[in-house]
């Protein structure tokens, strides 16, 4: 193995310096890998029907969604947060009941009126999460990729 005109002093400095180098690439890449799928996920959420972020019907001003990214020391926690399930799974037929607890609930339904139960159709579910991730998952890699070659490129110029 070459160094060229470098002296074996020399080349330990260098391997020093990339030990050093590759202690905080660690950090930086799963950051930047966690960031790439919260991306990706957010886009897909959008896609899903959650653009600005918040779900219609749920609630009162609507269901805020997102994802977060928590570094973990030596990982990276990407989760989301709020009802991300009602559009990632889907859901079956059910019945609303009437709450027995209080005599005098009952459900308004838009156009149709008071009712003491609702039968709801079901959903689809769209899958934000899972086609978010599997869309990062080349970019993360590509992201690593360039991260260990820039590193590198700076400690043997």
């Amino acid at each position: 193995m070459s160094f060229g005109a470098d002296s074996p002093v020399v080349a330990a400095g260098k391997f020093g310096l990339l030990a050093k180098g590759l202690a905080g690439l660690e950090k930086e890449v799963l950051l930047q890998g966690g960031l790439i799928v919260k991306r990706s996920v957010q886009a897909q959420l959008v896609a899903a029907g959650a653009g600005s972020g918040r779900l219609r019907g749920v609630g009162k001003k609507g269901a805020k969604v997102g994802v977060r990214v928590d570094p973990l020391g030596r990982a990276v926690l990407v989760r989301a947060t709020g009802p991300v399930h009602l559009l990632e799974s889907n859901t079956r037929a059910h019945r609303i009941p009437k709450d027995s607890r209080a005599s005098t609930w009952v459900i308004s339904i838009p156009g149709v009126g008071v009712r003491a139960f609702a039968n709801v159709k079901g959903t689809k579910g769209k899958h934000p999460w899972a086609k978010g991730v599997v869309t990062a998952a080349p970019m993360v890699g590509k992201a690593n990729q360039v991260a260990l070659t820039k590193t590198l490129g700076a400690v043997f110029r």
